[in-house]
């Protein structure tokens, strides 16, 4: 995302600030300067958030790193990533752990809840599987016939 003026992560699974911090020292050592950082951290325990807000913009006060973090106390299938979204923002998505427990959830949707039936789904039905609402996470992502 480079020479993006503002870029927006979205931690589908926030309980660890450890790379987050990383990244911000990574970015306050560039010689064009960081970019506007905004973190949206989703997880269903409000002091796990507490924790990363604080954390991450201790450090960024401390990098003087333009940042923001918005917590979001929800569990994930709850959540409209739709409206997480701005126009003028580089969007990333990090879901570590998490995409397998959408995936997990679209299938019991389905009525297809265990490994061996989701792979011998055809192929219609695996699309409509991998359905967030009624978008797939592609064309969620895609940004003007293009992927961000």
């Amino acid at each position: 995302m480079e020479g993006e003026k503002m870029v927006h992560i979205i931690d589908l699974y926030s309980f660890e600030p450890a790379h987050w911090l990383n990244l911000l020292q990574m970015l306050s050592a560039r010689p064009e300067g960081a970019s506007h950082l905004r973190i949206t951290g989703i997880h269903e325990q409000k002091e796990v958030l507490d924790n990363m807000t604080f954390r991450l913009t201790e450090e960024a006060e401390k990098l003087d790193i333009p940042f923001q973090f918005n917590p979001i106390v929800s569990k994930l299938e709850n959540i409209d990533l739709e409206s997480l979204r701005k126009t003028e923002e580089a969007l990333a998505v990090s879901s570590v752990l998490r995409l397998h427990s959408l995936l997990e959830n679209e299938n019991e949707i389905l009525g297809t809840n265990s490994p061996s039936a989701s792979k011998s789904s055809n192929p219609n039905q695996l699309r409509r599987g991998l359905q967030m609402g009624h978008r797939t996470l592609g064309e969620w992502l895609e940004k003007d016939g293009s992927y961000v």
